[in-house]
């Protein structure tokens, strides 16, 4: 073997080195990104002796790889169907600010971390309408929303409250 074929071998495994690199580095910012667990339901807090008024907890969890940033609570009226015909509408719903326990948005999660929202579900007027989703958007604006299986079930606690608000009703 002389000078020139180790010349072109070393070429060739350098150009191999280069392009497995790009590969990766497109893979990892376009492709790999945070992934999500959400969850919704209904909940009170317990503090001492009293307990609280029902509230709407939405809870975005980080599985990584990297942070997520949300910006807005969102939900989507209306279904497959109106989504083809452009008939989909979808709403911001403004945090309670107000609330001490609720991080003020945008909010950074780091990996593996959670983060949740409470909205009194007294003023959860949005069950009144159609809402066929409801979540987070975060800055890359992937939508992150609750299964189906809890929106329907807060949808139901939401109308046992509406008929005789004195009880407290708790999904579990």
């Amino acid at each position: 073997m002389n000078i020139s074929e180790a010349a072109l071998i070393i070429s060739g495994v350098s150009i191999g080195i280069s392009l497995s690199s790009l590969a990766w580095n497109i893979y990892k910012d376009i492709f790999l990104k945070p992934r999500s667990k959400m969850l919704g339901n209904v909940s009170f807090i317990i503090q001492g002796d009293t307990e609280s008024e029902n509230y709407l907890n939405i809870q975005l969890t980080n599985l990584g790889p990297g942070k997520i940033i949300i910006n807005n609570i969102v939900l989507k009226q209306g279904g497959f169907l109106k989504m083809l015909f452009g008939k989909q509408k979808t709403g911001i719903i403004m945090y309670d600010y107000e609330n001490p326990l609720n991080p003020k948005l945008p909010m950074t999660i780091e990996q593996y971390n959670s983060a949740a929202q409470l909205l009194l579900m007294r003023k959860a007027e949005i069950f009144n309408f159609p809402v066929n989703r409801l979540g987070f958007v975060d800055n890359l604006g992937r939508y992150h929303w609750i299964k189906k299986r809890q929106l329907n079930e807060i949808r139901k606690s939401y109308r046992r409250m509406q008929n005789d608000p004195s009880k407290p009703d708790v999904t579990e």
